[in-house]
C-alpha cells in the first residue's frame, strides 16, 4: 500500500531529500539498511517524508486524497 499511496500523490516529488520542495521516498525490505529496521518496516516497506516550503493546506489536502485513492473504495 505504501507504493501505491506515494503513486498517487501530485504535489510530492519521488526524488532525493535535500530539496526545497515536499519529497516522499519509499523504502523497501530489501534497502541495504533493513536490518535494523523493526518488523513491519522490513515486511512493507515505509515511506520517508520530507516537508518542504509548500502551503500546508495543499500538502494536508494531496495526502489525504492520496490515502483515500490507495486505500480504494468503502
Amino acid at each position: 500500500m505504501a507504493n501505491s499511496y506515494a503513486h498517487h500523490l501530485r504535489r510530492h516529488a519521488p526524488a532525493a531529500l535535500g530539496h526545497d520542495e515536499t519529497l516522499i521516498v519509499h523504502r523497501t525490505g530489501d534497502d541495504h539498511r533493513a536490518h535494523s529496521w523493526p518488523d513491519e518496516f522490513r515486511r512493507f516497506g515505509h515511506l520517508r517524508l520530507s516537508v518542504g516550503l509548500e502551503h500546508p493546506d495543499d500538502l494536508i489536502a494531496d495526502l489525504d486524497q492520496a490515502l483515500a485513492a490507495a486505500a480504494g473504495p468503502r
